[in-house]
């Protein structure tokens, strides 16, 4: 499935540095074995992942700061790094100390998890073949969705977009019912591949084809 909406649009709602990448300081860096001491890392195999020194601190050579590299788990509290997916590990010839390690916000995951939320409302209309064919209305929303996605992994408040999705909410329900939706966002009934009802339930939007469910 074609993800519904792009990072950019993202962005556009919130601020990227609303969305905070918390790092989380390694108990020990060690060229002993090439391996990081992190409890519960948590980190899957080829995630990229960055690193930068406290104040104060030193990352083990031959690491730079703000390079991506990516996780070779060991074990739950122990990991290695290589500098390409699917690489070895990368032979540390000197210690560390105060590294921090850093995960990328998972804009994509964000954006994959609303487009799976808000697909099924797409049913009976043709499906888009490209980014630039998803209807602004789906679009919108889909990255409302994965913003507040983002801002909960960030454990920000995520209340100041619930006007915005709900807004949003409404504009796909109308367009979806073949009702314009002003302005730029106007969309006919000519627009849509099946002409349906839609009633928006409790935890997310549903329809209907006539009086019958959607399969």
């Amino acid at each position: 499935m074609v993800a519904l909406a792009a990072e950019s649009d993202v962005f556009s709602v919130i601020a990227s540095g609303s969305v905070p990448n918390a790092g989380r300081l390694c108990a020990s860096a060690l060229d002993s074995g090439d391996v990081f001491e992190l409890d519960c890392h948590g980190f899957s195999l080829d995630e990229p992942l960055r690193f930068r020194p406290e104040e104060g601190g030193g990352l083990p050579s031959p690491l730079v700061a703000g390079t991506t590299y990516y996780a070779l788990p060991v074990d739950e509290a122990r990991f290695s790094v290589s500098a390409t997916a699917g690489g070895s590990a990368i032979p540390l010839t000197s210690d560390g100390s105060l590294v921090v390690v850093l995960r990328d916000r998972p804009v994509a995951w964000a954006i994959a998890m609303a487009s799976d939320y808000v697909s099924p409302a797409l049913r009976g209309n043709v499906e888009p073949a490209s980014l630039l064919e998803v209807p602004h209305q789906v679009r919108s929303l889909v990255a409302l969705y994965a913003a507040r996605i983002l801002r909960v992994w960030s454990q920000r408040e995520h209340a100041d977009l619930a006007p915005l999705i709900i807004d949003a909410e409404k504009r796909l329900d109308k367009w979806m019912r073949g009702v314009p939706t002003g302005g730029a966002d106007a969309t006919g009934p000519a627009n849509l591949a099946v002409s349906r009802s839609g009633t928006r339930a409790a935890g997310g939007l549903t329809y209907t084809r006539g009086s019958e469910p959607l399969p």
